[in-house]
């Protein structure tokens, strides 16, 4: 657990009141910093998500994509995860 303590005094205030400030100061920190986890989470499975996507085929790297009837037209959305797919060589 990590702990906060302040360089200074806070004035006017006596030990249970400062403990009571410096507990919501501790939790806003963790809370924070809880809040940062969970974001940066978020962005890893974006980025797995996205990394899936490229390592399957698509159309575009298909070796069957001159006889096949479902290749797009150009510039169209490409078949990701293709049961046609096959590579090429």
């Amino acid at each position: 657990m990590t702990e906060i303590k302040l360089q200074r005094r806070l004035p006017g205030l006596s030990g249970y009141e400062e403990q009571i400030v410096n507990e919501a100061i501790m939790e806003a920190y963790q809370k924070g910093q809880a809040d940062a986890r969970e974001d940066l989470c978020k962005g890893c499975a974006y980025k797995s998500y996205y990394a899936q996507i490229a390592a399957q085929g698509d159309c575009n790297d298909c070796g069957k994509a001159r006889s096949c009837q479902h290749v797009p037209h150009p510039g169209s959305i490409v078949r990701i995860n293709c049961p046609l797919w096959r590579a090429k060589g």
